[in-house]
């Protein structure tokens, strides 16, 4: 075994990757497959003093994924469709695509918000993101209306405003638990259904088409990473490759040798 493995060369890794190549396996996998390969060559030139055959082996760079969005127009008619609903479970299903955007929010964060963590006074929300880490998102005015008409509703909320702690929970039941993600899922598929919405977009779609949407609007990035919870920069700076039109806008306005 020694000597088969001492006999692997670094042409016989390439021809391994292009026939991953040939095979239409994507890059990300080769780049993982030729880095197990490079831990466990690397261990057996430590080990055995063989010669490493990945040493001069390039990795495929990895092409930025741009995340799926919606356009300001679509966005509008999924809301307008689910709020055409007016019954207590369709209310419940519109504030939800609707804090879903309008706070940037992941659809962790949204099913896990809880009534006490939403300021009337200040209109921020506290949102516990990514590694349990707090960030607090303004609110609309008109989003703020919404929650607190939606927290007053006998229907929804048995007890009144200081009864179930989550926000969004199954139609019926006290409140103590919260919608399951699977749900969450089921209910933005159903809606965007019934939108006419065919783009294969997710719920996390929603956060990125807010990010887009504020960018083309002028937002200042680092506020945009501070608003979505990014830890870095670079998350936040896929968005300046999703929406050209309103990066050159901007441009056009405020580069001072343009026009």
């Amino acid at each position: 075994k020694k000597k088969n493995l001492a006999s692997v060369t670094r042409g016989a890794i390439t021809a391994y990757i292009n026939e991953c190549r040939k095979n239409d396996i994507a890059d990300r996998s080769i780049a993982r497959k030729i880095a197990a390969l490079r831990s466990y060559f690397g261990f057996l030139a430590r080990r055995h003093d063989i010669q490493d055959p990945t040493e001069d082996i390039v990795t495929p760079k990895m092409r930025q994924l741009i995340p799926r969005h919606l356009t300001e127009q679509e966005i509008d008619l999924v809301l307008e469709t689910a709020k055409s609903d007016s019954s207590p479970q369709g209310r419940r299903n519109y504030l939800m695509l609707y804090l879903m955007y309008s706070a940037g929010l992941r659809i962790s964060e949204l099913l896990g918000v809880t009534t006490d963590k939403i300021n009337f006074e200040t209109g921020f929300i506290t949102i516990l993101g990514k590694r349990d880490k707090e960030r607090l998102v303004p609110l609309p005015d008109a989003v703020k209306k919404e929650i607190d008409e939606f927290i007053k509703d006998k229907e929804i909320f048995p007890s009144g405003k200081g009864g179930p702690k989550f926000l969004f929970h199954p139609m019926g039941e006290s409140g103590s638990e919260s919608l399951s993600r699977q749900s969450g899922w089921t209910i933005f598929k159903k809606v965007l259904r019934r939108a006419g919405i065919k783009k294969p977009v997710s719920p996390h779609s929603f956060r990125h088409s807010l990010a887009t949407h504020l960018l083309s609007r002028g937002a200042n990035i680092r506020a945009i990473q501070i608003f979505m919870g990014h830890e870095r920069i670079t998350s936040t700076q896929i968005y300046t490759h999703m929406d050209k039109s309103g990066l050159r806008k901007i441009y056009d306005k405020k580069h001072p040798r343009a026009g």
